[in-house]
């Protein structure tokens, strides 16, 4: 997007495109953090004025009283599934469970404990309107962001290496230089 790419037309993932638009940040890049809680640490000391955070990470060091924020436009969202793997011996209590967790009651208990979406966004009726607003699934917050086509990530490009491995070694042999 920082090349002029519109977000509906991310995918397919131009990996050159994407790496030449870095090359014209790397110099002004003070942090290249490995984990999530390095990128907070460096958002919170500030020696970077910006990061791509998980939200409920910067929303939990700020009630800390950390003088950072956060804005969810062009943010990224990606999907999360309750799964049973096949075979398993509990699978009956396994579904009951995720009916359960599913239900708009326990979605908001949760959305309490982390300020992460969860599958029933009725859920959302449930918490203190200014704390639902702050969720990733909030209306105005969920319409501006971009969704992670996930799928991409695992087909099969022309030279038989997945795009998830075609990208990790664009951007390893990138950040390598």
């Amino acid at each position: 997007m920082a090349d002029g790419v519109a977000p509906d037309n991310l995918y397919p993932v131009d990996f050159k495109r994407a790496t030449a638009s870095l090359d014209r940040i790397k110099n002004n890049v003070k942090v290249w953090y490995e984990d999530t809680a390095a990128g907070v640490q460096s958002l919170v000391s500030g020696d970077v004025d910006y990061a791509l955070l998980p939200n409920g990470r910067v929303i939990r060091a700020k009630e800390q009283g950390a003088k950072i924020d956060f804005e969810y436009g062009q943010s990224f969202f990606d999907r999360s599934f309750f799964v049973v793997p096949k075979g398993a011996p509990h699978k009956a209590e396994a579904m009951k469970l995720i009916a359960f967790a599913s239900r708009a009651g326990p979605s908001a208990a949760f959305m309490k404990l982390i300020p992460y979406a969860m599958p029933n966004k009725a859920g959302l009726a449930f918490l203190d309107p200014s704390y639902a607003a702050g969720l990733p699934t909030a209306p105005m917050n969920i319409s501006r962001a971009i969704p992670r086509e996930g799928t991409f990530y695992g087909e099969i490009a022309p030279n038989g290496q997945s795009w998830q491995q075609i990208g990790l070694k664009t951007w390893n042999e990138w950040y390598g230089r």
